[in-house]
């Protein structure tokens, strides 16, 4: 007979961790998410997605309960259609793009303002994303921006995302936090923000604070969220600085990585 698991919650990553590219979570995922909650188990996602990229994967995996959306940023009640916390980054915000758009004009430019995604400069990996994702949006200026950013995305050749953050991170800001989501995506996000920092508002707010986390990722921006879990997950394909600091390394996205996820705290929970 099979242990209740009534004492935890997963929080995974989408992209390419339970997403993969067709943006079509593949039936065999879906029946262990299935066996995770009818066992007891709590589950719910951390994505970099605004609230709009967020929805539709959200109705498909039947998300009745809060989330975490734009890299930690916001922690969005899905069930309920509110927000239950959210923060914004800092008016200094502004120079920090001006900089971009004066130093790398090859860097698109994509600000977040709760629901809203503005574009200030596009380039072809703003235009595969807004394409890929049929995502709506709005040409703007950054003088004619009004405040509250939820984050700002800088879309770029993988060639240059190295070089771009060693200038992001020598400007030695401490009002905002700087990462690296993808091989495209750089962020801007409001200072001591992530995925992990988030986690931990979510469980304080829904009285989950002594749930074991288990949590899976497969990038630089889910780095801390694996880091601080109780156990923490990287597919195969992550960077070699996130799998150091996770506690279990499964299968790429593709291979089936995410089941592994699953078959793994079920076996644990029964041993």
């Amino acid at each position: 007979m099979q242990k209740p698991l009534s004492d935890m919650i997963l929080i995974t990553d989408l992209d390419n961790t339970l997403l993969p590219d067709s943006l079509i979570i593949s039936d065999n995922d879906l029946r262990g998410i299935e066996k995770l909650r009818s066992l007891g188990g709590d589950f719910t996602f951390a994505t970099g997605r605004s609230h709009p990229l967020a929805l539709p994967q959200a109705k498909a995996l039947g998300i009745q309960e809060p989330a975490i959306i734009y890299n930690g940023a916001v922690v969005y009640d899905f069930g309920k259609d509110e927000y239950l916390w959210s923060t914004s980054l800092p008016d200094t915000s502004r120079h920090y793009v001006k900089e971009v758009l004066d130093k790398f004009p090859d860097v698109a430019v994509e600000v977040l303002i709760g629901k809203e995604v503005h574009v200030i400069r596009s380039n072809e990996y703003e235009l595969q994303h807004i394409r890929r994702e049929n995502i709506k949006f709005t040409e703007s200026s950054l003088d004619d921006l009004p405040d509250g950013w939820t984050k700002v995305l800088f879309p770029q050749s993988p060639d240059n995302v190295d070089k771009f953050a060693e200038f992001m991170f020598e400007l030695n800001a401490t009002d905002v936090t700087f990462v690296s989501s993808s091989p495209i995506f750089f962020e801007m996000l409001p200072s001591n923000i992530s995925k992990s920092t988030a986690v931990t508002k979510m469980l304080e707010l829904t009285g989950r604070k002594d749930k074991k986390v288990y949590a899976v990722g497969d990038y630089y921006n889910d780095l801390e969220m694996i880091r601080d879990a109780d156990v923490g997950f990287a597919v195969a394909d992550a960077p070699e600085e996130v799998r150091a600091v996770a506690d279990v390394v499964v299968a790429r996205c593709d291979d089936g990585g995410f089941a592994e996820v699953i078959n793994y705290i079920i076996s644990e929970h029964n041993k």
